[in-house]
């Protein structure tokens, strides 16, 4: 859709929930003007002595409006890094319009190093915030005794442990916080999504054995990483939002699950609100799934009068505190799955099918052949046997990579074109298995008993190990 449409179209809607708002009597009292925003580029030192660089937003005064101003520092979640865009870019329009209300907002690009797919450290990135608010305390205008930190997401995680770490974090806003470990999270999401998108069959439960199998190989990051230890510890006033078509973190029972460990802290300054919006709290479309550029109308308003607020009141009239969101299913944990006999089965299927070809050149040099009824079936065990437990390895581990990216393509009776893929490629190889064994059987006289041996075994091993990851299921 082009900006300008998407202009009109943001317009337009904001202009229908104010009049919805008016004709309902919940609108809340309107709003100073917004103020204009300056930027200006700071750098700090943030854990370990890596070199980060963000961005001040801080409203235009003039001199005799000068004035001490509350300081917010804004972490993002974990697409900024996985998708490559930078936070800087991904929550400038948060940070423009937290400015525009007079919190002096400070946004950062996340670190790459110590931070990657297969690692993250939350205490790290919570250390990071804690640098940035202290770079952020440093700037004229802003009053350190009203500043504090905002998390999005996977930020959440971090801003929650500064805050539990250092009283110099006076407040903490959050929004679309997990309450749960991060791999029993991701395998809630896909859920939601499969069920959305309409993948059937025996996709879903393959990538949630690939997820947990990444888990137990410690390749996930952070995969049991307990979040509710740092709420427990947190004693600084509080504001938890969650859009009610968040699909990404379990909102349900995270909202449950962190108010009751601020509660068990004794923390009572705490406000709920949910908004009517997806993860990140913007406009949602397609029930909540896909990111959209265009913010809750109010939402803003909402965070910046908080943190306004010498008392921490949201405004009236700006969210609820009730009904929390609605979860079609629980999440479950994740069991764990035994790598190291995973490991070996792979192996073993890969040197079982890569040895027919391998072993075929060096029979063609010393002049022995193997009969033609026999070759032939047989090389297409080898080739679709290696394909098909090489990609379809790669496939799942690049969905569960992939979670929170929505990239399954186009569906055929409810399975992506990719799985049906490979599953043709394991039915394949089931059929040259009993192929090759009855014509070997028929012309024992062929001679290569012992290389065809193999390579059946590894046909006979796929089937099992097919089944175990649905590629023979409907």
């Amino acid at each position: 859709m082009r900006p300008r449409i998407l202009r009109s179209v943001a317009a337009a809607s904001a202009t229908a929930v104010a009049a919805i708002a008016l004709l309902t009597g919940t609108a809340a009292a309107a709003p100073p003007a917004p103020a204009p925003v300056t930027t200006r580029s700071v750098s700090f030192t943030g854990s370990g002595g890596i070199t980060l660089h963000g961005t001040v937003f801080a409203p235009s005064n003039s001199p005799a409006e000068a004035t001490r101003r509350p300081g917010l520092v804004m972490v993002g979640g974990s697409t900024s890094a996985a998708h490559a865009t930078p936070a800087t870019t991904a929550l400038r329009p948060e940070a423009e319009s937290y400015a525009r209300r007079g919190v002096v907002t400070l946004v950062y690009d996340k670190r790459t190093v110590g931070y990657s797919t297969f690692h993250h450290d939350y205490a790290q990135l919570g250390d990071d915030a804690l640098a940035a608010l202290r770079a952020l305390d440093r700037q004229p205008g802003v009053d350190p005794a009203r500043s504090g930190l905002w998390g999005l997401s996977e930020g959440a995680w971090a801003v929650s442990l500064a805050a539990a770490k250092s009283q110099d974090v006076r407040f903490v806003v959050t929004i679309g916080a997990a309450g749960l470990p991060p791999a029993r999270q991701t395998g809630w999401t896909d859920e939601q999504l499969f069920r959305h998108a309409g993948l059937s069959g025996s996709m879903p439960g393959a990538v949630n054995r690939a997820l947990r199998l990444v888990s137990s190989a410690g390749l996930y990051p952070a995969a049991d990483y307990d979040p509710l230890p740092a709420w427990r510890r947190l004693r600084q006033p509080v504001l938890l939002l969650w859009g009610d078509r968040d699909r990404q973190a379990v909102p349900a029972e995270s909202t449950r699950l962190i108010s009751a460990a601020l509660a068990q802290g004794g923390n009572r300054q705490v406000t709920v609100r949910f908004l009517p919006g997806n993860h990140d709290l913007h406009t949602p479309t397609d029930d909540g799934f896909p990111h959209t550029p265009t913010q809750i109308p109010g939402a803003a308003d909402l965070v910046a009068g908080w943190i306004n607020d010498p008392s921490h009141t949201p405004p009236p009239g700006l969210g609820t505190s009730s009904p929390t969101p609605h979860q079609l299913t629980a999440s479950r944990p994740l069991a764990p799955i035994n790598v190291g006999l995973e490991i070996a089965a792979a192996t073993a299927l890969l040197a079982a099918f890569a040895s027919y070809p391998a072993t075929a050149a060096t029979r063609r040099l010393m002049g022995r052949r193997t009969a033609p009824a026999v070759r032939a079936p047989a090389r297409l065990l080898a080739a679709t046997g290696l394909a098909g437990t090489g990609l379809s390895l790669l496939y799942l581990v690049f969905l569960v990579a992939d979670t929170g990216g929505y990239t399954l393509g186009p569906l055929l009776g409810g399975r992506t074109l990719p799985w049906l893929g490979l599953q043709v490629l394991a039915a394949t190889t089931v059929a040259a298995t009993v192929a090759t064994a009855a014509l070997w059987w028929r012309r024992r006289d062929g001679g290569g008993a012992v290389r065809l041996a193999i390579l059946l075994a590894g046909g006979l091993l796929f089937i099992p190990w097919a089944l175990s990851w649905g590629l023979l299921l409907p």
